[in-house]
């Protein structure tokens, strides 16, 4: 979650770096980006790949089609529970993000025994 929080901080702006590719089973994956995340569906080396996610993130920030003042509503899933101690953080980013919305932040956890 630290990844996506850092990712809104800085509007997006460390996004689509990397300084690694490798060749995982069928994937080409990127790596080693600033934010900690990686590609595997994606070659964001290509520049319509860039483009598209460019575009996603200013329609995601609102920069672009949306009203400021429009209910987001933000889903996000954790890959245990230790990244809920992280939650309040993420939702005062979003709500410096979307500052004239209201914000609903949704979380799935994932990989629980029970």
């Amino acid at each position: 979650m630290q990844g996506i929080i850092q990712c809104f901080e800085n509007n997006f702006e460390d996004f689509l770096t990397y300084t690694e590719k490798k060749q995982i089973d069928n994937h080409e994956v990127f790596v080693r980006t600033r934010w900690n995340g990686s590609f595997w569906h994606h070659d964001i080396g290509k520049d319509e790949i860039r483009q598209e996610f460019t575009r996603r993130n200013e329609r995601l920030l609102g920069q672009t089609e949306t009203l400021e003042s429009t209910t987001r509503f933000v889903v996000h899933v954790l890959n245990s529970t230790q990244e809920i101690d992280m939650a309040m953080h993420l939702v005062q980013v979003l709500q410096q993000t979307y500052a004239l919305a209201p914000v609903y932040l949704l979380l799935i956890v994932e990989n629980q025994e029970v």
